[in-house]
């Protein structure tokens, strides 16, 4: 059973609108921006305070460990969006997904669906569950705690998330007839990687706050474009495909992560040169850091209790807990497999 595919004939008057999913996106940026304010308010008083250089390590420690739950939070809702969740309009509950969920963990909602609607179409089947099988290639189960010590066991799971629905043979819902091609992706993380490498430049080898205005003004615009054009013109059989339908094709997607690439980038490039501190390291220590560690460590953790031995199962958990584990629900698992298109705030009533 194709559970999204499936909604294809569903009346959207059946499903509830849930607009209220806003208010927790909101309230969750809300404290990250919080928390970076804070830390990023130390890190810049800290020379004038005489407080040594060092205390940053343990400051930016402390604001990771906060980031983390809220990262994890939004992951959930990340999920939610991929079984058709979010939002009542599919394609509102992409677009919105897209923008304000999926693009800042650098994914998108539908190859996020394919990860886990294959878990729910394909539980625990060994060469269809797509989460078990990163989980389990990475070396994360069964579980093992010593393999979050191990760097190369993380950067495995990283690029397996990543790569997993580009795989010619592992991806559940790849299209024989179009085999996946990791160009366009391919081309994308060149661009990235390009675009950070610029915005470095400019900081540690500034040439004159005039010019660096103008290379500012200038070149990220005009690299944009310059991607634009690249993947208006990249034929369609370079971009991925799969039996999976998407609410927009994968050149819209495309188009849309490399505006939002963009607009974060010359984002970052401004506050370093309105600010003179580097906002991509900041950017890098306060959301990356938390995304590739702690966070990681969270979303294992929490599918580790959800499938116990193996086993789907529903948990009891109160207080602080639940809200670094289980937000929204994420303890009634069971409950979200037998009923995945309700809301989350609906599970507990079908327990």
């Amino acid at each position: 059973m194709l559970i999204w595919n499936d909604l294809e004939g569903e009346s959207m008057d059946s499903r509830k609108d849930n607009w209220f999913n806003l208010i927790p996106i909101a309230v969750t940026y809300l404290y990250v921006a919080g928390v970076v304010a804070l830390a990023l308010s130390f890190f810049w008083s800290r020379e004038s305070w005489g407080i040594s250089l060092w205390w940053d390590i343990p400051i930016g420690i402390i604001a990771l460990l906060l980031i983390a739950p809220a990262q994890h939070r939004l992951w959930v809702l990340l999920e939610e969006a991929a079984l058709g969740n979010l939002f009542r309009s599919r394609w509102w509950n992409d677009f919105a997904g897209d923008w304000l969920l999926a693009f800042p963990f650098s994914t998108s909602v539908h190859h996020v669906r394919m990860q886990i609607q294959s878990h729910h179409d394909f539980l625990n089947d060994p060469e269809k569950d797509a989460q078990l099988q990163i989980n389990t290639l990475a070396g994360f189960w069964p579980p093992k705690w010593v393999r979050f010590l191990r760097v190369s066991a993380i950067i495995r799971w990283f690029s397996l998330r990543t790569n997993f629905n580009f795989h010619p043979t592992l991806a559940p819902y790849r299209d024989p007839s179009q085999p996946p091609s990791p160009v366009a992706l391919r081309i994308g993380t060149f661009y990235v990687l390009l675009m950070f490498a610029f915005l470095l430049t400019m900081y540690f080898q500034p040439g004159g706050r005039d010019l660096t205005k103008s290379l500012l003004t200038y070149v990220p615009v005009t690299m944009w474009l310059l991607m634009m054009v690249i993947f208006m013109l990249l034929p369609q059989r370079y971009y991925h495909h799969s039996t999976l339908k998407p609410i927009y094709s994968a050149k819209v997607m495309t188009l849309m992560r490399i505006t939002y690439i963009s607009l974060l980038n010359c984002g970052l490039g401004w506050t370093t040169f309105l600010t003179e501190r580097s906002a991509v390291l900041n950017y890098v220590a306060l959301w990356i850091g938390p995304m590739v560690t702690a966070t990681m460590a969270l979303i294992l953790v929490r599918q580790w209790n959800q499938h116990g031995a193996g086993t789907l199962r529903n948990l009891t958990v109160r207080g602080l807990p639940k809200w670094i584990l289980f937000p929204f629900n994420q303890d009634q698992h069971l409950t979200r497999h037998e009923y995945p298109h309700l809301a989350w705030w609906e599970l507990k009533s079908q327990a």
